[in-house]
């Protein structure tokens, strides 16, 4: 690869950890970011009274809170795995053997 040390091989995969480290990072930031914009749009639209795109932007900031949840628990997670010895990968897809 050419930014990480990830490395896909026959039938292994092999993560960079920092690499992961920095997505979930960037995850959250991104996350923090559009929930500032659909807050801001909120407060414009209450302003005008557009009622319409006040429950619309309330409906994206949901989805945003929702994924800054997920990212900036998949960091916390991964910082605090740093001293671990072992990491696990959970909810990988099976993969089914063609023949």
């Amino acid at each position: 690869m050419d930014y990480t040390k990830h490395d896909l091989s026959y039938n292994h995969a092999t993560l960079d950890f920092h690499a992961l480290i920095m997505s979930s990072a960037i995850a959250c930031r991104e996350s923090q970011e559009q929930i500032h914009k659909h807050l801001t749009h909120m407060y414009d639209a209450s302003l005008k009274k557009d009622y319409n795109s006040y429950r619309a932007n309330a409906k994206w900031l949901r989805q945003h809170a929702e994924d800054l949840s997920i990212a900036a628990e998949t960091y916390a997670t991964l910082k605090a795995a740093e001293s671990r010895e072992n990491l696990d990968i959970t909810n990988k897809p099976d993969i089914i053997a063609e023949n």
